[in-house]
């Protein structure tokens, strides 16, 4: 048992090092032996002689208290590298491999291609691109495509020459290509070549529809791939983009217009007023689309900046105006203040067409001339 415990902790040592500590033995707990308890022995007192009880004083029990056992925290395994796991393997165990992958299941190729070729028919037929039959015939000649070589070859015997017997053709055929050649020669070869030539032209022009499944699935397992990576892709950058949405939407909590050289305006917008872009911004279909296109934080920004002013273009405007106005009221030039503007004539050379469609808004009289 020891040597077992031993060996054990020795492992143990190798894999974590200095981070594993070794479980303490429990500590054996002996039961105090009882007490053995004695009657005293009874003395008769000599006669004539009268003894008074001995006072018995009982002394108070002193509470002790005992103080709990701090546990020992479980050791905590150490993370090993990739490196460290095969440099133990091959020490302790003698398993040599050059990396973790190598114990991932291999997936057989004859097996691979099968799988794929059964999912690639079952395509075909769910689509519709070929029946059944379609199948089973192009599965037949594939299989012996000599065969299609020479049923083609006897169709233009035969009509060249229908006299010809079937031996007579069979014959021909076997010189043609060189059938009855030594395998290993040069003519047997040749003739196997031209063989496979003219039965890949015959099996596109006869099963075109089927071999046209190949393009058809790898467009098709292209597709899904790709739907895939843009998937992952946004699964992993939503939460990068609705926190950029949110900073630039923090950025712009007030909305600064320059009219030209010492003529800016600053804006305030409400919360309300950035819900509906707030929205619009972090809703699923706005966010696969922005990512999907590979957007910016600049592009970004540019983006939310511009869907603002457009949402609250009319604010603006408002505001803009009743500063530009302000302006003009606290002017020099003997312009009056903002309560005896509606006896003032605006005229066009001094607002452009958004303050004139605003003077006359709020009343104002503007001329046009």
């Amino acid at each position: 048992m020891a040597d077992t415990q031993a060996t054990t902790e020795a492992v143990m040592k190798q894999m974590f090092g200095d981070s594993y500590q070794p479980a303490s033995a429990p500590a054996s707990t002996v039961a105090p032996a009882a007490a053995a308890t004695t009657e005293p022995a009874t003395t008769e007192p000599p006669q004539g002689v009268t003894t008074e009880p001995a006072a018995v004083t009982t002394e108070p029990a002193v509470a002790t208290t005992t103080e709990p056992k701090a546990e020992t925290p479980t050791p905590v395994a150490a993370e090993l590298t990739e490196e460290q796991i095969i440099a133990f393997l091959k020490k302790n165990k003698g398993i040599d491999v050059k990396s973790l992958e190598d114990f991932v299941p291999r997936v057989d190729p004859v097996v691979e291609a099968e799988q794929k070729e059964n999912k690639k028919i079952a395509y075909a037929f769910e689509k519709g691109l070929i029946s059944r039959r379609e199948y089973d015939a192009y599965v037949s000649d594939k299989a012996n495509e000599q065969n299609v070589v020479y049923e083609n070859y006897v169709a233009d015997a035969k009509a060249d020459d229908p006299d010809l017997t079937d031996e007579q053709i069979a014959e021909s055929f076997s010189e043609e290509f060189s059938l009855s050649a030594d395998p290993n020669s040069f003519k047997y070869k040749q003739g196997q070549k031209r063989l496979g030539i003219i039965a890949g032209k015959l099996m596109s022009d006869k099963h075109g529809k089927v071999l046209s499944i190949d393009s058809e699935f790898s467009n098709y397992e292209t597709s899904i791939k790709q739907k895939e990576e843009r998937l992952n892709k946004i699964l992993s950058e939503t939460p990068k983009y609705k926190s950029e949405v949110e900073a630039a939407l923090a950025s712009h909590s007030k909305v600064k217009i320059s009219l030209g050289e010492n003529d800016e305006y600053e804006v305030s917008l409400t919360e309300n007023d950035y819900k509906t872009i707030k929205e619009a911004f972090l809703s699923q279909e706005q966010a696969e689309q922005m990512i999907s296109s590979g957007y910016s934080k600049e592009q970004l920004d540019m983006s939310i900046k511009m869907a603002i002013r457009e949402a609250n273009f009319d604010k603006i405007v408002r505001q803009i105006t009743d500063q530009r106005l302000a302006k003009y009221a606290k002017g020099t030039q003997g312009i009056p203040m903002l309560e005896g503007l509606r006896d003032v004539k605006v005229t066009a050379n001094k607002l452009t067409d958004k303050e004139m469609a605003y003077a006359k808004h709020i009343g104002l009289p503007v001329s046009e001339n």
